[in-house]
């Protein structure tokens, strides 16, 4: 019983998302636009293309854990400790708004951080299963951007927002708008 319970922390939402970000082996297939295209046969201007995994984590995913590891007996704190990148923690109102900020639903702790990073003029998006008192209230795509639990739309989300490795395609207009709309 105390390998399955020690072990649990490894499916823990936050760590996939890190195990994704860190462990860059492979390929990824994401959509990319084509914005010089007027659009194939169909009328789209957005391809499928295969993006080596660690040349897009590092063009996309500036991602680390914020302190120390907690609420985790010692043993497998030392071990999260090693195996991802720890970072001091950083204010809200320091954050730039061009800035995609994924926050996992751990626990319902999370609720007010959540809110609080809508109204710092920062695009936020949502990765969660769980129901949250005030959700009720937004507007998904409008004041901020959902992601699937899985995290298998998270490159796509990342990639038309940003750009594409070759800076291509950028939505920063509607980054701002989806900021200002999580801000009202």
């Amino acid at each position: 019983m105390r390998s399955i319970c020690r072990q649990s922390w490894i499916v823990a939402q936050s760590n996939r998302l890190m195990e994704m970000a860190w462990g860059p082996n492979g390929g990824v297939g994401v959509s990319l636009s084509d914005v010089e295209c007027k659009g194939g046969d169909d009328g789209k201007r957005v391809r499928v293309g295969k993006v080596k995994k660690m040349r897009l984590n590092y063009g996309v995913l500036d991602i680390a854990f914020a302190g120390s590891p907690n609420h985790c007996d010692p043993e497998t704190c030392k071990e999260l400790e090693e195996l991802f990148d720890w970072r001091r923690t950083m204010s809200v109102r320091n954050l730039p708004s061009s800035l995609l900020f994924l926050r996992p639903r751990l626990t319902c702790l999370f609720a007010s951080q959540f809110k609080r990073l809508m109204t710092a003029n920062v695009l936020t998006s949502k990765s969660t299963i769980y129901p949250e008192w005030f959700t009720d209230g937004l507007a998904p795509w409008v004041q901020y951007v959902p992601i699937q639990n899985t995290y298998s739309d998270l490159y796509d989300a990342l990639v038309f927002f940003r750009s594409d490795l070759a800076g291509r395609g950028a939505h920063e207009e509607l980054v701002a708008k989806i900021a200002r709309g999580g801000m009202e």
